[in-house]
């Protein structure tokens, strides 16, 4: 499964488009969390078109889903990040029912033909399946050239 939020790689990032397409062709999943119908959402098996600055109750319900899951990584969690626990709290109320509750009455999903109810189940269900690449993507996250020279004055010494 392939996930974007807020990006249109298309159009943006058309070298990692690239590749975004080679998995979509050889069956890999696409989910596309973005107001605007982009290039990149057109290849999306699930668009989320959420109304602008309405993604928050999204992304709650999605971090507590994968907290109440089980799916988190509690090794990394304690090697590389800080504030864990408030963040698990602050998640905690953002059951999948509050955040469609939420969006539902801020009327913010603004994809035409879509079920809020069901759109949001699906997503969630999908990513709670894809705990894997969600992992993955937190390891490719830190392979990003800032995070290289981080580790490379760590190497050095610095």
């Amino acid at each position: 499964m392939l996930f974007l939020w807020g990006s249109n790689a298309r159009e943006a990032h058309p070298i990692f488009f690239h590749h975004v397409l080679k998995a979509v062709n050889a069956g890999a999943q696409l989910i596309v969390v973005d107001p605007r119908r982009t290039p990149s959402a057109q290849w999306a098996d699930l668009w989320l078109g959420l109304d602008v600055g309405t993604d928050i109750p999204l992304a709650n319900a999605v971090g507590r889903e994968i907290i109440a899951a089980g799916l988190h990584d509690e090794e990394f969690i304690a090697r590389a990040t800080t504030g864990f626990d408030a963040y698990r709290a602050s998640v905690e109320p953002w059951t999948l029912e509050e955040a469609e509750r939420t969006l539902a009455s801020a009327d913010a999903l603004i994809a035409p033909d879509a079920d809020a109810s069901i759109e949001l189940r699906r997503l969630l269900v999908e990513l709670t399946d894809a705990a894997k690449a969600i992992r993955l993507l937190a390891e490719q996250l830190d392979q990003h050239p800032e995070s290289l020279l981080r580790g490379k004055k760590k190497e050095a010494g610095q």
